[in-house]
């Protein structure tokens, strides 16, 4: 009990409090824009919610994915010996940390939809499991928010694959073949996605897994960059601040954004932009507000568990059937507003305390 007890503050005390904001900032930017499906569509309400849709909340998650795997993936590919055991080392602990979980709320979404449908689905939507739903195609209505979970799955297997086949194959160094298999991934995905949308611009492709993968690996150039040079010097932190917020007003501000939100080229500013404010953030310290720091990292550490729930299952199955069982509720927006919001958090906290922060102390004790 007392190792257990160890081993969960070590969890706690290994987090930087200014990607905890950034992981905060980004699920509830995640529940602001899932959520404004409840409101209705008057002109002063959807001026309203457009503004969650100005940045992707998603696209954050990918990239603060991809800085902190990358950070980890520069320690045990570039300052350590490249082994099998080191990618199986990656591979159990990412895994351990994603996919329980997931696979939890899935098979609930899975069950219940069964119930409620009064018809097996199992046999359409098996794939969910092995994270095939999305591989080359768009997505279905079932589940729909597995779309980025399986494009970081992906990424968290095909990456370090490449990084041995590449040491294998090239002379370079191993800064250089790290370097060199991160242009790969940010490259050829793009090319992909460029060609396919020209083809089909009615496809939504940010959801498709082969022209995406270039997402998070944005994340881990940053780590690469910032652990080779000085960007977290205190002049560095403001530049990059400035400049990201200067791409992220040219792509969000732009009177062009809503028609070309999917384009290709937009992923990429979208990305970069964000990739930019990580070493201010990494440098940013608590607040003198305890209690503003408290709801921080419990925001933080729910956030995955909060991306999980708060679409299939509360919107989409729970509230769904108050609205249809109850007169009530169909007719009050701001009372299922607010119930949506009071769901996520209650259903989040009970997965994270009872199942995955369980999962992350047995996970550390092994790995």
């Amino acid at each position: 009990m007392n190792k257990q007890l160890e081993n969960s503050s070590l969890i706690e005390t290994k987090r930087n409090f200014g990607l905890d904001v950034m992981r905060s900032c980004a699920i509830l930017l995640v529940l602001l824009q899932h959520g404004q499906f409840f409101i209705s569509k008057s002109e002063t309400q959807l001026s309203y919610v457009q503004l969650f849709n100005l940045i992707d909340g998603v696209s954050i998650f990918f990239v603060l994915s991809g800085f902190l795997i990358g950070r980890n993936l520069v320690k045990e590919f570039i300052y350590k010996e490249i082994t099998f055991q080191s990618i199986l080392n990656f591979w159990l602990r990412r895994w351990l940390r994603t996919i329980p979980s997931y696979y939890l709320v899935l098979t609930i979404v899975l069950i219940l939809t069964v119930i409620i449908n009064k018809q097996d689905t199992f046999s359409v939507h098996f794939q969910y499991y092995f994270f095939l739903q999305n591989i080359t195609f768009e997505i279905s209505k079932f589940y729909p928010e597995a779309w980025s979970l399986s494009i970081e799955e992906w990424f968290y297997f095909t990456f370090p694959i490449f990084v041995i086949l590449f040491s294998l194959l090239l002379k370079f160094n191993k800064k250089n073949r790290f370097l060199f298999v991160i242009l790969l991934f940010l490259i050829v995905p793009f090319l992909f996605r460029l060609v396919f949308w020209q083809e089909n611009p009615s496809i939504d492709v940010r959801k498709i897994v082969v022209y995406r993968l270039d997402a998070i690996v944005y994340g881990v150039l940053m780590a690469f960059i910032t652990s080779l040079t000085n960007f977290n010097s205190k002049k560095w932190r403001f530049i990059l601040l400035i400049l990201g917020l200067f791409l992220l007003g040219i792509f969000t501000l732009n009177p062009y954004n809503w028609k070309s939100f999917f384009s290709p080229i937009n992923f990429v500013f979208e990305s970069i932009s964000i990739c930019l404010f990580i070493p201010f953030l990494m440098n940013l310290r608590e607040l003198k507000w305890e209690s503003i720091n408290r709801a921080v990292r419990f925001i933080s550490t729910r956030s995955y568990a909060l991306y999980l729930v708060n679409l299939s299952l509360i919107q989409g199955l729970v509230l769904n059937q108050l609205k249809f069982k109850f007169q009530f509720f169909s007719q009050s927006e701001i009372v299922i507003y607010l119930l949506f919001w009071v769901l996520c958090f209650l259903f989040a906290d009970f997965i994270y305390r009872y199942f995955e922060k369980p999962i992350l102390i047995w996970r550390d004790s092994i790995t």
